[in-house]
């Protein structure tokens, strides 16, 4: 039996699914690895071991309670612009914990499939990804995608590469190629396209990733850095996805009905039942050392339908042990969290990204530096986000 707390959870995913709302793939962008870390005074490699606890945690949670499909992006085209000694401890955090996971994870029906250019990958990491991907190759339970030295502009770039080979050799006619053509020249072609867009962190933005694919994706934000982030929170971005209308450019089943409800005997689809987000109760953000949950978002930045929503809660508290540390370069650690976004580290080119202040987030996780300037190792033009 469950705990009482996860029993909860459990409940209330049952009722987003008696709704018919349950999401058939969630991705996540996991963000925020190196400053949670930096905040507290540790290093960077310290965050990206924390941050393999929350994916442990939501991979079961995403098994247990029946999701077909499940993306983390892991680690971006752009990531290799961090210093190189940050690159090789990703690396060796990679291989350990598919040597130390790939058991479980091929007990419990988990496939393991990979999206970005693995080839471009080092020896020993390529080697460890190919040997998950074969060994899970018949499972069914649910489908683990990593995103792994993978940009959407890269994947686009590749898919257009395949098309015009085959027109050069008079496979398919130029003129013939449509948008459905395109999709199914794509790495994630028998897939279906995310349904839940999450990004942890307080960063609003997409990051590079499956841009094709996301095109009607609702997006979910929220400032809980990746280490702490657990199952409630994924539950509160599914509670959330079950209740905003989803018109795909066209109009809902409620449109031009107030709150856009639903008429009586009108099947549960497109049109949300009840409110277009929902409000966690004021008591729900006590987390483990935090105190600030039922915050409204003072950034002002969220997506046009959510408009002051309330974003989660923190966790750990600043007091905590710090992860186990790993040297650059040794073969420990956890998996390579991208911290969520492309041109994370040095190297990254100025003025991508607009500065301004930071979300301060429960946990205690203190803000950003005055003026919400760059932190070191941050993106410039983008506050430090990593």
């Amino acid at each position: 039996m469950p705990p009482p707390e996860e029993a909860e959870l459990l409940r209330r995913v049952e009722r987003v699914r008696a709704m018919g709302r349950m999401p058939r793939h969630v991705a996540i962008i996991m963000d925020g690895n190196g400053r949670w870390a930096q905040r507290r005074g540790w290093p960077r490699v310290a965050g990206h071991r924390a941050g393999v606890e929350s994916v442990r945690a939501i991979v079961r949670f995403a098994g247990d309670i029946g999701l077909e499909v499940l993306t983390l992006y892991a680690f971006s085209t752009e990531n290799w612009r961090r210093p190189p000694a940050e690159v090789r401890a990703l690396m060796g955090l990679l291989v350990e914990h598919i040597r130390r996971d790939l058991d479980e994870l091929d007990r419990n029906g988990v496939q393991i499939r990979v999206i970005g250019d693995p080839e471009g990958l080092p020896p020993t990491p390529r080697r460890e990804v190919l040997r998950a991907v074969e060994t899970t190759r018949s499972n069914g339970r649910m489908i683990l995608v990593l995103a792994l030295n993978y940009g959407a502009r890269w994947e686009l770039a590749r898919a257009a590469r395949l098309l015009a080979a085959k027109a050069a050799r008079g496979e398919i006619d130029p003129q013939a190629i449509d948008e459905a053509m395109l999709a199914a020249h794509l790495q994630t072609a028998d897939l279906p396209d995310p349904d839940l867009v999450i990004r942890p962190s307080g960063e609003w933005r997409i990051s590079n990733f499956l841009l094709w694919q996301i095109a009607y994706s609702e997006l979910w934000f929220t400032p809980i850095a990746w280490p702490d982030f657990r199952p409630v929170h994924l539950v509160e971005a599914i509670e959330a996805y079950a209740h905003r209308e989803r018109r795909f450019g066209g109009l809902g089943p409620g449109a031009g009905r107030p709150g856009g409800a639903m008429a009586p005997g009108e099947v549960p689809g497109s049109s949300p039942p009840g409110p277009p987000r929902l409000r966690p109760p004021a008591d729900a953000g006590q987390g483990a050392g935090g105190t600030d949950g039922g915050r409204e978002d003072p950034a002002g930045c969220g997506p046009a339908d959510a408009p002051g929503r309330l974003l989660g809660r923190g966790g750990a508290g600043v007091g905590a042990a710090p992860p186990q540390a790993v040297s650059p370069g040794g073969d420990t650690g956890g998996w390579p969290w991208a911290d969520g976004a492309p041109g994370d580290g040095a190297g990254t080119p100025a003025g991508r990204g607009a500065t301004r202040a930071p979300v301060t987030t429960g946990g205690g996780q203190p803000p950003a530096a005055p003026g919400g300037g760059r932190r070191p190792g941050g993106e410039a033009g983008a506050e430090g986000r990593c």
